[in-house]
């Protein structure tokens, strides 16, 4: 691989007075060969307040439009800090995939410097029809009562299957746990993945439901996604 220019997607356009930071960024490229970036944008790394935003390229990724909030929905008392990574299916689609951290409030951590404690977190998902203009409300899929942190985009198979991968984080202190059982139960399954720990699901469009798999098929060593 090589670097053949540094391009600026996104920077805070008022940094003295500000704290507007863009973190998790995805990239996906449309059938008209136009750019789409979906990231998330907040004060801090972990931050209460970020929210997924989409901006455009159409000269290959040379210049960007200024990001757009994915949704304006107010999840009130309890905020969603939340990341999506996007992808474009066979009929043009788009779909972002991701997950989001509840919020009591804006001085929670993620995961408790003492205990360890993680929040609770809600896998998401979003819809495009019309190249990432307008997307629908992220709306929460089950994921067999685990939540699972996919810091990375689903892939779509010929046969129509769109599987994704990621991380078991558990809540209030039980990740250890949890991951320790789903380890054994997957090893077996995933032995080509080397010692990381996947889990995948598929989003079936025909009947608006997730499905879980319990193993994830591999060739030569490759997994589908993590």
């Amino acid at each position: 691989m090589k670097i053949i220019k540094d391009i600026i997607v996104y920077q805070n356009p008022q940094p003295l007075l500000v704290s507007r930071q863009a973190v998790f960024p995805g990239v996906a490229q449309l059938d008209n060969g136009d750019l789409i970036a979906l990231f998330s944008i907040g004060q801090a790394f972990d931050s209460a307040d970020q929210r997924a935003y989409c901006c455009h390229s159409v000269d290959n990724g040379r210049h960007w439009t200024a990001p757009v909030a994915l949704h304006e929905h107010d999840y009130g008392a309890v905020q969603h800090s939340e990341t999506l990574k996007p992808l474009v299916l066979d009929d043009g689609t788009l779909i972002a995939t991701g997950y989001a951290f509840l919020r009591p409030d804006a001085l929670t951590p993620i995961v408790d410097e003492q205990t360890f404690a993680v929040l609770p977190m809600h896998n998401k998902i979003s819809f495009s029809t019309d190249g990432g203009q307008n997307w629908t409300v992220p709306s929460r899929i089950d994921i067999e009562g685990k939540p699972l942190e996919m810091s990375g985009p689903c892939i779509q198979l010929a046969s129509g299957q769109n599987p994704g991968c990621g991380s078991t984080v558990s809540s209030r202190g039980e990740r250890a746990r949890r991951v320790d059982h789903l380890q054994r139960r997957w090893r077996q399954k995933l032995v080509e993945a080397v010692g990381i720990f996947c889990r995948a699901w598929r989003h079936d469009r025909r009947v608006g439901m997730s499905i879980v798999r319990n193993s994830a098929r591999a060739s030569r060593g490759a997994v589908l996604g993590l």
